[in-house]
């Protein structure tokens, strides 16, 4: 089968990423646009390879058109894997799940859960450069930084994201030119919700007013996360686990008000911890600087133990 420019394009980065021998992957797949489009690009470029596709069910809902649309992605995505035999699990929400934050740690914990099931599988997710552009914009409204900000790379070692490479409207036209099925969730039209507004409004008006400004936009942010970016050089910063990091104070203490910026937004999201603001960036940086030989304090969700020579942080 012959490829087009959308699948020619996931590949050439699949191989400079040198991922094309790879024989396990788990797809992440909601049942909507992007996830449909996700599974499909992947079944046409890796036909031999085994592709594991995960779904997780939010469970019950107050409202009965999130319930029908829920139950209505299960079958899809379930009905796509019957008709082209893909692997399939699903799991369901037990709790009531109701904030975004929920969902999102709801659905990692169960892809945590099959990748240990299948270890050398690569998990594969459907983020694209919209979703990227909004998730910069939300963190910046909350006060972020530039060194709050992360890149979502094709592939961080972790995470596979193909479609980072396109944007919503170029996976849009592959999935009607493939006739490709999927469901719309019917909460993103609903602009109460501050990231749904950012899309549907303001982006939208934005890109209206001035054509190519999203595009424009979206590079200009890549290229101001590039410039912050810190490495050993500056200060070593040693992570003893998932959740706990270690660093000198003194060499701390030493560097410009910038790059301890940097440092401890990469010290932050080395121990999982990617939501914080400039503001608490600041203030723990105002907290080590104090005469204080031991301090023990709490800030971004981090407790942080400082003595005269190191400063430790642990996840809560």
């Amino acid at each position: 089968m012959s490829w087009n420019d959308f699948e020619h394009s996931i590949w050439k980065q699949l191989k400079s990423e040198s991922l094309t021998d790879r024989s396990e992957y788990i797809l992440a797949i909601s049942g909507g646009l992007d996830s449909m489009a996700l599974v499909h690009a992947m079944r046409i470029l890796k036909p031999q390879a085994q592709l594991i596709v995960v779904h997780f069910h939010h469970g019950e809902s107050d409202k009965n058109e999130i319930n029908t649309f829920r139950d209505q992605a299960l079958q899809i995505v379930k009905s796509y894997c019957e008709t082209h035999s893909l692997k399939f699990k699903t799991a369901q929400s037990q709790q009531k799940l109701t904030t975004e934050a929920e969902f999102r740690e709801a659905r990692f914990e169960f892809f945590s859960q099959v990748q240990t099931e299948f270890p050398n599988a690569i998990l594969v997710t459907a983020h694209h450069k919209d979703d990227l552009l909004e998730t910069w914009l939300l963190k910046m409204i909350r006060g972020t930084g530039a060194e709050g900000l992360e890149n979502f790379k094709f592939w961080n070692k972790q995470v596979l994201r193909p479609l980072i490479l396109f944007t919503k409207a170029e996976i849009l036209s592959y999935a009607q030119a493939a006739g490709v099925v999927w469901v719309e969730d019917p909460t993103n039209k609903q602009s109460d919700y501050l990231r749904n507004w950012l899309r549907n409004e303001w982006l939208r008006d934005l890109s209206d007013k001035i054509p190519g400004s999203i595009e424009n936009l979206t590079n200009s942010l890549q290229r101001l996360i590039s410039e912050v970016k810190v490495n050993d050089e500056v200060l070593v910063i040693s992570f003893e686990s998932q959740t706990k990091a270690v660093f000198d104070r003194t060499e701390f203490l030493q560097l410009s008000h910038s790059d301890q910026l940097k440092i401890l937004a990469r010290a932050l999201k080395g121990i999982g911890q990617r939501e914080f603001s400039q503001g608490q960036l600041e203030e723990i940086i105002k907290r080590l600087d104090k005469n204080q030989k031991d301090i023990i304090f709490s800030v971004a969700g981090v407790n942080w133990f400082i003595n005269a020579q190191q400063v430790m942080l642990v996840l809560e």
